[in-house]
């Protein structure tokens, strides 16, 4: 077993197991778009759009911007309701309040507890993986780097992201 397998397979375990549209939302997040437990807590709906096909374009407070897969675009569309409004925070609490960045890593922790993992799993965890995962997968450097600093100086690989290369 590569480390890529085990890395993929502990974060499909989360996945896998997280039963709550919107936590399972965030883990996707996190490990698809490189976001950090600040970021994700901060998107808004006017953030994100979508394009062509079933896929959504997420713009950052920085300026950047992602492709989101699939997947990911169809558990965010999951969580709007009618009475939602473009400014309406995309990540709330149970009571509808914002969710801080530190109750994000507890969802994480939490997530990994009920799956066994017998590692501290962190939400910096599963960023790091995404990293991992793509350089094991072939996706240049550079376009990880980008990803990872949230669509950034994305030079000539605007309209891409190192997600495409995550199984």
């Amino acid at each position: 077993m590569t480390a890529l397998d085990r890395a993929e397979d502990w974060f499909r375990q989360l996945l896998a197991a997280e039963r709550n549209h919107r936590n399972n939302a965030m883990l996707r997040l996190i490990y698809y778009a490189g976001l950090r437990p600040e970021e994700l807590t901060a998107i808004r709906w006017q953030d994100v759009r979508a394009i062509g096909g079933n896929q959504g374009l997420l713009t950052l407070p920085t300026g950047g911007e992602l492709l989101l897969p699939s997947h990911c675009w169809s558990h965010l569309l999951y969580l709007r309701s009618p009475q939602t409004n473009a400014q309406s925070l995309i990540f709330l609490s149970r009571h509808g309040s914002a969710l801080s960045p530190a109750r994000v890593s507890g969802i994480v922790r939490n997530a990994a507890r009920r799956v066994g993992l017998t590692f501290p799993c962190t939400a910096q965890q599963l960023w790091d993986c995404h990293a991992q995962s793509a350089v094991e997968r072939g996706a240049p450097v550079a376009l990880i780097a980008a990803t990872l600093r949230t669509g950034q100086h994305l030079g000539h690989y605007i309209g891409q992201t190192s997600a495409a290369y995550l199984g």
